[in-house]
């Protein structure tokens, strides 16, 4: 097997670094974002915190992210940038707050590219006996 990937993505990371959120979206001409969260930081309100920071700039908040994100994760992500006309995602924890902020950027900014992707569903006792985080982990602020 032969494949290629390439995403050119920038992620920024440091100390500080949240207070430059309003800038470096308005330098790439947009005003309207996402932060996609690790769950535990809404509980611990660093979420809030950095949406506060944003001066509403991060419109609209969304954690429902578990380890290895699942297909109807990013679905619901990418629901979410799209009926929140979302310009940019920033995301807030490990690599599954960042692939899960990557992939839903990619199905709602990328045409034609659902249709095109292959995924690996899980079936396991966990996914058939979830239940419902969107109430706590998903908060829309318009």
């Amino acid at each position: 097997m032969k494949w290629e990937y390439i995403q050119p993505v920038t992620i920024r990371f440091g100390e500080g670094i949240v207070k430059e959120v309003k800038d470096v979206a308005a330098s790439m001409g947009c005003k309207r974002g996402i932060l996609v969260s690790d769950p535990f930081f809404l509980t611990n309100g660093l979420a809030d915190k950095i949406v506060k920071d944003s001066d509403g700039t991060l419109v609209c908040v969304y954690g429902e992210v578990s380890p290895n994100p699942e297909v109807k994760e990013v679905d619901a992500c990418a629901k979410l940038i799209r009926e929140n006309d979302i310009e940019f995602v920033v995301a807030l924890g490990g690599g599954s707050a960042l692939d899960c902020a990557k992939a839903s950027a990619t199905m709602c900014f990328r045409e034609g590219i659902r249709k095109n992707l292959s995924w690996n569903r899980r079936t396991d006792a966990t996914e058939t006996s979830s239940t419902d985080r969107s109430s706590h982990n998903s908060r829309n602020r318009k």
